[in-house]
């Protein structure tokens, strides 16, 4: 059985900037590591192998820095190892690298395809489902469980697919695109690496495809403006000593907010006090749509 595993070099979490002028990632002297959930398809794959037999390819596409997370999967344990690396293939969105990993997979050639669930430097989750189609093969999402099974000459992936209410149980025929999740299995220390597994780095031309369906030309997605996320302050509230519990109580039920003049209190069972509350709202509404406005 031959197994593919596609990987990302990714930009550690801490260290993802963001070149202003395109719009995308700043990877030229930024410390980068394998792509945490892809260890988990890794080991889901060297796991594999060792029940069934077979070899385990690690892909990926970047930049030639990219082969040192190849690097790792090969002292992990995989077999091979290929790094698609060209400079037209920058800017691609998740489209046009599903669309050249999976030319890149058709032609060193595939029983199984795993990846992680998603990368941590765009966590979008769709390279995998795109590959399937691109491939049009089978595929399963936020896999938690894998089990291949043989009977009537063919191959059968059994999977538990984790959702957001439960599970489901899934059979699938291979080939086939498999995403896992974190903590399908507990991925092993790498090893010293074996100089005889060397990367095999090839560029755009290897696949054989129009360069107009490559990198930014290819990408239907274009990012036209990123807004740095600015952290809210915590705000504390300083509840005055002096004040009873029940206006202490009050206090730390309104974040601190002193209770206006004049208001009016409902102080019932929820359900009757929900519908008190709407009424008065109602009737707040119906006076001021009755009296006239000054600025009118």
């Amino acid at each position: 059985m031959k197994i593919i595993v596609c990987v990302k070099h990714v930009p550690r979490t801490q260290d993802v900037r963001i070149d202003s002028s395109t719009n995308t990632l700043v990877r030229e002297g930024v410390e980068s590591v394998l792509n945490p959930f892809d260890e988990f398809a890794v080991e889901e794959a060297l796991r594999i192998r060792e029940r069934f037999g077979g070899e385990v390819g690690i892909v990926s596409m970047g930049p030639p820095q990219a082969d040192q997370s190849i690097r790792s999967c090969l002292a992990m344990g995989a077999d091979r190892g290929y790094l698609l690396s060209d400079t037209c293939l920058s800017g691609s969105d998740t489209l046009a690298t599903s669309f050249a990993l999976s030319r890149m997979i058709e032609k060193i050639g595939f029983d199984l395809i795993l990846c992680g669930q998603e990368t941590t430097d765009s966590s979008t989750g769709q390279v995998g489902p795109e590959m399937a189609e691109f491939l049009n093969i089978p595929q399963v999402t936020c896999v938690m469980k894998l089990d291949l099974l043989y009977g009537d000459g063919k191959t059968t992936a059994s999977v538990k697919r984790e959702t957001d209410t439960g599970y489901q149980l899934i059979e699938t025929a291979l080939p086939a695109v498999i995403t896992v999740v974190k903590g399908i299995n507990k991925p092993r220390e790498p090893g010293k690496l074996d100089s005889q597994r060397p990367v095999v780095r090839v560029d755009a031309g290897f696949l054989g495809c129009q360069p107009d369906k490559l990198g930014m030309d290819g990408s239907p997605t274009q990012v036209v403006k990123m807004v740095p996320v600015r952290h809210r302050s915590r705000q504390y509230a300083i509840v005055d000593g002096s004040l009873s519990a029940a206006q202490r109580i009050s206090m730390l039920m309104t974040g601190g907010i002193k209770e206006k003049a004049g208001a009016t209190k409902v102080r019932e069972e929820p359900e009757s006090a929900a519908c008190k509350a709407a009424d008065l709202i109602g009737e707040s509404l119906a006076l001021t749509q009755v009296m006239p406005s000054k600025y009118h």
